[in-house]
């Protein structure tokens, strides 16, 4: 059985991104990821993030777009893109905290493949909208 997840890329006006400190919770030695997760029982994609967003930023009503679908042998995920949120109001519920990346810096740093795949299919979604 795949494992199902959905996750947002949080980018704000200047393409910065938003990603999650995972010091301390991390499952395969991932230092940031996205904010999102696995989705539970028979949850759409969109009512998973919506959950995963309340849990881990406690962020209700997040206009999110899905700009991708990533499908191998054992994972299933859908990735979401969403304006970033007044990071002056959120707190992480889940984590060491949060980091906002340039696109030039998202390059070195230690996330899941998959997350690195809807990482560039945003950024791919987003230049062929400007």
């Amino acid at each position: 059985m795949k494992t199902r997840f959905a996750v947002c890329v949080f980018v704000d006006e200047h393409n910065n991104f938003l990603l999650q400190d995972r010091t301390g919770i991390s499952k395969n030695g991932e230092e940031w990821a996205l904010f999102g997760g696995h989705l539970e029982g028979d949850e759409t994609p969109e009512q998973g993030l919506a959950r995963e967003l309340q849990e881990e930023l406690g962020l209700s009503n997040v206009k999110a777009t899905q700009v991708t679908h990533v499908n191998t042998e054992t994972l299933e995920g859908y990735g979401f893109v969403a304006q970033m949120p007044n990071l002056d109001t959120i707190q992480v519920y889940e984590g060491a905290g949060y980091g906002v990346f340039s696109e030039q810096e998202l390059t070195d740093i230690n996330t899941y493949d998959a997350h690195k795949q809807i990482i560039r299919a945003v950024i791919t979604h987003s230049n062929q909208t400007q």
